[in-house]
């Protein structure tokens, strides 16, 4: 039956209408009622956003809402591994609840520890650096623990420096996920915490010149021969 679409979106459908493949751009959002309504079950999330409002309370559960809705949702092993790990130990969430600004990277690899590295503005002026344990060392789908933290004093001149570093690379308007594939392969996920406004980015298996450097950079603040992307 003739549905009047145009050709792109033809491309959603195949053979089988229960096998509809969602590449549907933000700008066809209005057609999501007659997507779903053909037995498509993935709902597309908008490939950037200027940062979410912060959340009030936090959802209770260590391993609940590790990340805001944005990432959460995404189809990726990065995120998975993160908020398994993360989860885990019990890592206050940046994106809702009382914590103060915060500027926080994890770093998932997959035959190596996962490093996170977080800034907060607070009169302590420390950061902190927590590796988590070898996932060589562990048995099978084991999560891995905490095996070091270490921190370090930050002065509000290098945090100030970071955080316009942050602004400067395009952050705020820096696509939400870019990946080349949704299993395996190194990345991170940088997180903000600015004001009442909240904003994580993902990258995985893949290069970002604009925030790979700024990465580095938060690591170095904290350990000068600590881990570095390649």
């Amino acid at each position: 039956m003739d549905r009047g679409w145009s050709e792109s979106d033809r491309e959603l459908h195949d053979a089988n209408p229960m096998t509809i493949r969602c590449k549907i751009s933000l700008a066809k959002a209005a057609a999501l009622a007659v997507i779903a309504a053909s037995g498509c079950n993935v709902l597309p999330l908008p490939s950037v956003n200027s940062g979410v409002p912060v959340a009030v309370t936090c959802p209770s559960g260590a391993e609940a809402g590790v990340f805001g809705e944005d990432v959460s949702a995404r189809d990726s092993w990065v995120v998975s591994q993160a908020s398994r790990a993360l989860g885990r130990v019990g890592i206050t969430k940046v994106w809702c609840g009382t914590t103060h600004d915060t500027i926080r990277v994890i770093w998932v690899r997959s035959t190596l520890p996962m490093v996170v590295v977080s800034f907060q503005r607070s009169s302590s002026g420390t950061a902190e650096m927590v590796e988590f344990q070898d996932p060589r060392s562990l048995p099978p789908l084991a999560v891995p623990g905490i095996a070091t933290r270490r921190a370090a004093p930050v002065l509000s001149p290098e945090l100030d420096s970071v955080a316009s570093a942050i602004e400067a690379a395009g952050f705020w308007s820096a696509d939400v996920a870019r990946q080349t594939r949704p299993e395996g392969g190194d990345g991170w996920i940088l997180e903000v915490r600015k004001g009442q406004k909240y904003k994580a980015v993902v990258r995985q298996s893949i290069r970002d010149e604009q925030l790979d450097p700024i990465v580095n950079r938060l690591f170095d603040l904290v350990h000068r021969e600590g881990p570095r992307m390649r």
